[in-house]
């Protein structure tokens, strides 16, 4: 029979008196225990309660308990302490200040039968601050709220918070220890076998995680892991992990012993998991949990341990390298949950951990998120939900350009070793509107005012990873300053996978050009010039040629942007910018572009491309044209699969950006063809958040690509290409597209409608190529003209040349 105390709801007549001589009374007979304790460096062993040094207070009464009983007690950590790397006490030493709990039911006269042990059943645990360093003192606060007395023994719910001076750095506000039979004390922990994570990504937040640097690697074998306990990452994950010329991040690496269970990592499926951040099988010597001088409980040490595997992730997806000297430390303010599912076997042959990624993430600090299950011969023991680590600079690093408006080197190289300016953790803050350490404080303190700022695209839309060098100054404006950044194309990433081809989708080409454009106007200061306004960023117009054909997959694309001219004048900024992009030393992608720099007032004005007049459609002057015909592309699937004989489809998932068309053969005012257009706009389309959270317009860039796939479809209705065989849609080589913008499709808009006229069909050996100029709506205004917009139809035979 289980019976419940509310410790809250009992008598607390105790008198000060009273409670002073019996808190007298237990300080005094713990002293010898205690002793041990306190005067001693090593030898972990020695006492009951290795991780508590002395007692400050102690509140409650053998059988009578002041509401709530509580124990204030302090633990020294050595300076020589046995656990620690670096001086950094792991998160499971922290954790074992709980200890403390059993000092307090001593004193109220709880303790267990002999071969019963008080252990931790379950806690969730939030840091809020660096773990301590050795040499430092631990405060602890622990309260005892509710007592569940069982008929072998009890369960214990408390909560529990850790102090470093005034500073709380960890807490449980919900523990629950136990002892007394395994079965009874355990009743009903299965529930929490099978229990997720609370953690949720941001809609901005990519859907998956591209690694800094790319491994092949599958496994992580034991001597892999004697590796990295010396911080030899390149020897075990390639080249680009090697930092020792730099003399970079001596303490990103795994414990040597004594604390570190982890043995090999079995299986490392980068894209696996149920949510396709990650999934990781390891395992851990049982010898490990049971150490002479290893004064952990088993519980402590299994969760440090998977610690340990979600830390060698870390490293495999290069996290660390945005720093120049980092550590690991528990993800701040992101609550953990620990169970203990069964009891610990004695004599476990196999120790295995099953981690499943649910996040991975650059900012605030690199971390990954991680439900890990341990298992005992098989069986589960212990269930954690959202176990987080994160990399972090060590106290005093530099993570970005200074108060002196210097970029120190944070560590970061190429792959041809330069020297990077601002990496992947800068531009990610970038993307979520700070700009502080990438370009200084001046220019978030700018670009933050008011309901309205620019930001550079993040998660899914971001098309820059790295800034390698820019030769102007911040803030100030010279013809000729260029910049150059460099961004990797993961042959996993989404729009590979979205895509009618697996090949790089035009807008792509388009927005890495475009974004190095925007960043170079940012850093020379065009938002200096609205310090009191709402500011708006809006590409106007530009061209582009692909010079070559060019597969992106797995590649580096460096860009060189240039500022070529400046133009401010009646209350607006124009800045045109020349671009080039190479992969492998080689040119691919060249053009220019022109963007402006408005206060919302004026954009409350715009007037389109017709000077605020409504220009009709081709098919709204010619309302039934001879062969015209509608496709219901929304509702018909077959058009997103390969079509018979050619093998052509149109792309889909986030690219399927037409619900109907009106194709017309022979049609438009050119009469070699048309098509005409339209896709329903909803609050909800994953680009307005990713584009820009507080500008939500529709990315120029995807409406351009919906003339694209308007191509694609009078290509597959017409059957353009039925006589060519198996064929793939490409990129067009050697067209130069022109595109102009006079306004944006919006959140609210509703509809966006668009046409394209046919003005030349060309064959040639393997190839077709249909080059249209198109033009895009949203209700009552013509916004975009796009000129020799393009598709290329090219035989796979060629396509793999």
């Amino acid at each position: 029979m289980v019976h419940v105390f509310d410790l809250a709801s009992t008598d607390a007549a105790l008198g000060d008196r009273a409670f002073t001589a019996a808190h007298d009374a237990l300080q005094h007979r713990m002293l010898a225990q205690l002793d041990q304790v306190t005067r001693r460096s090593t030898a972990p062993r020695t006492g009951r309660y290795p991780f508590v040094s002395r007692v400050l207070e102690m509140r409650g009464e053998r059988g009578r308990f002041e509401p709530p009983a509580s124990i204030t007690a302090e633990y020294d950590v050595p300076a020589d302490a046995w656990y620690a790397l670096d001086g950094t006490v792991p998160a499971a030493v922290v954790l074992e200040t709980t200890q403390c709990l059993g000092l307090l039911l001593e004193h109220l006269g709880i303790e267990p039968q002999p071969g019963h042990e008080l252990r931790l059943l379950s806690a969730d645990t939030i840091f809020h601050d660096r773990t301590p360093r050795t040499g430092q003192t631990i405060r602890v606060r622990l309260e005892v709220d509710r007592l569940e007395t069982l008929d072998s023994g009890a369960r214990v719910h408390f909560s529990h918070r850790c102090y470093l001076g005034d500073r709380l750095i960890a807490e449980m506000p919900q523990a629950c220890a136990g002892f007394g039979d395994p079965d009874e004390v355990l009743s009903g922990s299965e529930y929490f076998g099978t229990q997720r994570g609370h953690r949720r990504r941001h809609p901005k937040d990519p859907t998956k995680f591209k690694p800094l640097e790319r491994t092949d690697r599958e496994c992580v074998t034991t001597d892999d892991i004697d590796l990295l306990t010396r911080g030899e990452l390149a020897a075990v994950f390639g080249r680009y992990w090697d930092q020792r010329a730099d003399g970079c991040n001596p303490s990103i690496r795994l414990p040597r012993s004594g604390i570190r269970t982890l043995t090999e990592i079995t299986d490392i499926d980068r894209t696996g998991g149920s949510r396709g951040f990650g999934k990781l099988t390891a395992t851990a010597a049982p010898s490990s949990l049971d150490v002479p001088g290893n004064s952990l409980s088993p519980v402590a040490l299994l969760v440090e341990g998977a610690a340990h595997v979600l830390q060698v992730y870390a490293m495999y997806a290069g996290l660390h390298l945005v720093f120049p000297d980092g550590e690991f430390q528990p993800a701040f303010d992101v609550p953990t949950g620990m169970h203990l599912l069964a009891p610990l076997p004695t004599a476990a042959r196999t120790i295995t951990y099953g981690a499943d990624v649910c996040d991975i993430t650059l900012i605030p600090r690199p971390t990954v998120v991680a439900d890990v299950t341990v298992y005992a011969d098989g069986a589960p023991i212990i269930r954690l939900t959202d176990l987080a680590v994160q990399v972090r600079e060590k106290p005093g690093t530099a993570i970005g350009i200074g108060a002196d408006g210097v970029m120190p080197f944070l560590g970061r190289r190429n792959h041809d070793g330069e020297a990077t300016y601002a990496n992947e953790f800068h531009l990610a803050l970038a993307g979520a509107g700070d700009f502080t350490q990438a370009i200084g404080s001046e220019f978030s303190e700018v670009l933050g005012v008011g309901k309205h700022m620019p930001r550079t695209p993040g998660g899914d839309y971001q098309r820059i990873d790295r800034i390698q060098s820019v030769d102007g100054k911040p803030g100030e404006f010279a013809e000729g300053v260029t910049l150059v950044t460099e961004y990797d194309s993961s042959p996993d990433w989404w729009y590979y996978h979205h895509n009618s081809t697996p090949t790089m989708p035009n807008f792509v080409y388009m927005e890495i050009a475009l974004q190095s454009s925007l960043l170079l106007g940012y850093y020379m200061g065009g938002a200096f010039l609205f310090p009191e306004d709402d500011l708006y960023v809006r590409n106007l117009d530009g061209y582009a040629t692909l010079t070559r054909p060019v597969d992106l997959r797995g590649k580096t694309i460096r860009q060189e942007t240039v500022m070529l001219t400046r133009l401010p004048g009646s209350g607006v900024l124009l800045e045109r910018f020349g671009f080039r992009l190479f992969a492998d030393g080689e040119l691919f992608y060249e053009g220019q572009t022109l963007y402006g720099y408005f206060p919302g007032e004026w954009l409350k004005h715009q007037k389109g491309m017709d000077a605020g007049k409504y220009r009709p459609s081709w098919l709204e002057e010619h309302p039934d044209p001879a062969g015209a015909h509608t496709v219901a592309l929304r509702s018909e699937d077959r058009w997103f699969t390969p079509q018979p004989g050619t093998g052509l489809r149109l792309a889909g998932g986030r690219l399927r950006l037409i619900d109907d068309v009106t194709v017309v053969p022979g049609g438009g005012a050119l009469g070699q063809g048309y098509v005409h257009g339209s896709r329903a706009i909803a609050a909800s389309d994953w680009y307005f958040d990713v584009h820009n959270d507080l500008d939500k317009v529709m990315p120029g860039t995807l409406g351009i690509e919906s003339l694209t796939q308007a191509l694609q479809v009078y290509v597959m209705d017409t059957g353009l290409a039925a006589d060519m065989g198996p064929v793939t849609f490409e990129s067009p080589v050697g067209v130069q597209t022109r595109w102009s913008y006079r306004g944006q499709v919006e959140i609210h808009d509703g509809q966006m409608t668009f046409e394209v006229h046919i003005k030349e069909i060309r064959r040639e050996p393997g190839r077709l190529l249909v080059i249209a100029d198109g033009s895009v709506w949203k209700p009552g205004l013509r916004i975009y003209q796009v000129s020799d917009i393009a598709i290329e139809v090219r035989s796979l035979e060629e396509s793999t040349r």
